[in-house]
C-alpha cells in the first residue's frame, strides 16, 4: 500500500540486485535476543487488538510449543555436528516467547 501512495507503476526486475550493509551491532549476540524479545512481545500487542485475550492465550501456547520444539531441534543439529545452528533456533524462539510474556520491551 505505501508504495502505490508514491506511483501506481511497479516494476519487477528479477536480475536486480540489492545490497545491504550491516553494522557490527547488529550481528551481536544481544542485538538478536533484543530482536525477538520485540517480535514477541509486538506479536502479543498485535493479536490482543485483533482478536482479544483468547488469541493472546492461544498464541502463547503455539509459542510455548514451537520453543519446545526448537529445543528438539537444537539437540538434532548438536548429535549433527552442528551445535550452532541449533543454538540460534532454539535462541530466537526463546527470545520471542520471553517477549511475549514481557508486559512491555524498550527498545532504543
Amino acid at each position: 500500500h505505501q508504495v502505490k501512495k508514491i506511483s501506481q507503476q511497479v516494476f519487477y526486475v528479477p536480475d536486480a540486485w540489492l545490497y545491504h550493509h550491516i553494522d557490527a551491532h547488529r550481528l551481536q549476540l544481544e542485538n538478536f535476543k533484543t530482536l525477538f524479545l520485540k517480535t514477541g512481545n509486538e506479536e502479543k500487542k498485535r493479536v490482543k487488538a485483533e482478536d482479544g485475550n483468547i488469541a493472546v492465550i492461544k498464541k502463547g501456547v503455539e509459542f510455548i510449543t514451537k520453543t519446545f520444539a526448537a529445543a528438539l531441534l537444537w539437540i538434532m543439529f548438536a548429535l549433527k555436528g552442528e551445535y550452532s545452528k541449533g543454538k540460534y533456533i532454539f535462541i530466537s524462539q526463546w527470545n520471542t516467547l520471553k517477549g511475549f510474556c514481557k508486559p512491555e520491551v524498550f527498545v532504543r
